[in-house]
């Protein structure tokens, strides 16, 4: 399987693989990966997936600020210079304020996500929030795990 086979649409977005998993490499889902775990309506074109991972170096500068490591339940709502200018705004505002309304980067960007998949479905955050988290919510927005990690320079 080439790596152009694995995704077929560059614009950004929910991408999802035989209509069901949006990652494209994955650990598990064995059924979208070798034939004897598979069935119908899958099982014609395995492999979909691959858990072998894009391996990317980038060699960090003194422009480099942070590094963001988040699942798909952000990036699937939030693109990725969004997250930037986010956790840029947050660094400011948190410098200047002393103490800022949100406790982290990583929880400006769950909030921003959050916010975003409210509105998409025509609700407001709050309205969102209080749904338990469970089935009727999981339609609504993905998990969101995030991370940001600061980079000092010396």
């Amino acid at each position: 399987m080439s790596k152009d086979d694995r995704l077929s649409c560059s614009e950004y977005g929910i991408k999802r693989v035989a209509g069901s998993l949006s990652v494209t490499r994955a650990l598990g889902d064995w059924y979208l990966k070798a034939d004897e775990f598979s069935a119908p309506p899958y099982k014609a074109k395995v492999p979909y997936i691959t858990a072998e991972p894009d391996v990317v170096v980038h060699h960090i500068t003194k422009r480099d600020k942070f590094l963001i490591l988040a699942s798909d339940g952000l990036w699937e709502v939030v693109p990725p210079l969004l997250a930037v200018q986010i956790v840029t705004n947050y660094v400011t505002t948190a410098a200047n304020a002393g103490e800022a309304p949100i406790p982290s980067a990583s929880a400006a960007l769950v909030h921003c996500a959050l916010d975003r998949a409210a509105s998409k479905e025509g609700l407001a955050l709050h309205d969102l929030l209080a749904i338990s988290k469970g089935p009727q919510r999981r339609t609504i927005h993905d998990d969101i795990t995030c991370t940001v990690i600061f980079l000092e320079h010396v």
